[in-house]
């Protein structure tokens, strides 16, 4: 392990959020009314998009809460609002932003504002998970027209030119009993998984049936999920598995998740928070392809940061 550390500035990044944008080389992060593009190789600022923040309500500051992007890379979404406590958040706008390539060579990508929706005034839009999908488009080269939400009681989509919300599943057999924070679906849409802190559910909305996870896996303190669209999977990560706290990662098949294993069973008595997980792809220098889950995490009490990978390519490492 090596104690490596870059400094790219000194903004303060608490809660902001971070995705990559892979046609053109950068990575975007929010920072409160405003995101930063940077090139991924040199970290050099090479871009920026404001966006106009409602008057602030009670004590709590409004901010970007949320940034996803379509699955072309070419719209990006951004929704506004307050961080409250207990890590509850209240949305209040929705931004869509279109990628306009350069008109020659040289020329920096721009984004351009298409659409504005006030989504406070929407009654669905209370105790929504900030993390949400543009919906598969039937035709890829028409704009996208809605964009996938999740709460504890059901999936809904909005759609972006009228503000129409349209439920897609309402959860029946499984519930949260909590506000969840996590929200990943399978490439066609129509596996999803969903998850607080005590809960996670697994739907199939075509065949609408649904799976307790916590009680298949025999955890809670869920922490991170994502999907792995190469083997068709999800990746989860718990931070207790029936009485033991430790660190656990969790695979299972993203068509049935009876069909699951654990990856790491680390039992270290330590709590962590701040989870993230990302895949990484490329080529080593001799030319063979490499796979690698990145996982991130802080461990509280002793505010240490850990980033660890996992090879996906060989044996496991356990």
């Amino acid at each position: 392990m090596h104690n490596l550390k870059i400094k790219v500035h000194d903004h303060d990044l608490e809660g902001s959020k971070a995705i990559e944008l892979e046609c053109i080389n950068a990575i975007i992060v929010t920072e409160i009314n405003k995101v930063r593009i940077y090139d991924s190789v040199t970290y050099e600022l090479c871009g920026e998009i404001k966006v106009q923040l409602l008057a602030a309500e009670g004590r709590e500051a409004p901010q970007m809460i949320g940034i996803e992007k379509s699955k072309d890379e070419n719209w990006l979404a951004i929704i506004t609002g307050r961080n409250l406590v207990k890590g509850a958040q209240a949305q209040n706008q929705l931004f869509v932003f279109k990628r306009n390539p350069g008109k020659k060579a040289g020329d920096k990508d721009l984004f351009e504002e298409y659409k504005w929706i006030k989504i406070r005034d929407i009654p669905e839009f209370d105790k929504v998970v900030m993390e949400f999908f543009f919906k598969n488009s039937e035709d890829p080269t028409l704009p996208p027209t809605s964009i996938l939400f999740a709460k504890k009681e059901n999936i809904f989509e909005l759609n972006i030119e009228t503000s129409a919300v349209t439920p897609v599943h309402r959860f029946k057999e499984v519930h949260c009993r909590y506000s969840p924070q996590h929200f990943e679906a399978n490439d066609a849409q129509n596996v999803f998984v969903v998850a607080s802190i005590q809960d996670g559910i697994w739907v199939n909305t075509d065949t609408k049936k649904e799976v307790d996870l916590d009680m298949l896996f025999e955890i809670s303190d869920i922490r991170c999920v994502i999907y792995d669209s190469d083997d068709d999977r999800f990746y989860l990560i718990a931070n207790r598995l029936r009485d033991a706290i430790g660190f656990y990662l969790i695979r299972f098949d993203a068509q049935n998740p009876s069909n699951f294993d654990f990856l790491t069973t680390w039992k270290q008595n330590l709590d962590i928070e701040n989870v993230n997980m990302n895949i990484s792809r490329g080529v080593e220098k001799n030319g063979c392809p490499f796979k690698e889950l990145v996982i991130s995490y802080k461990t509280i009490f002793i505010n240490t940061y850990t980033v660890m990978t996992q090879n996906l390519c060989g044996p496991i490492e356990q």
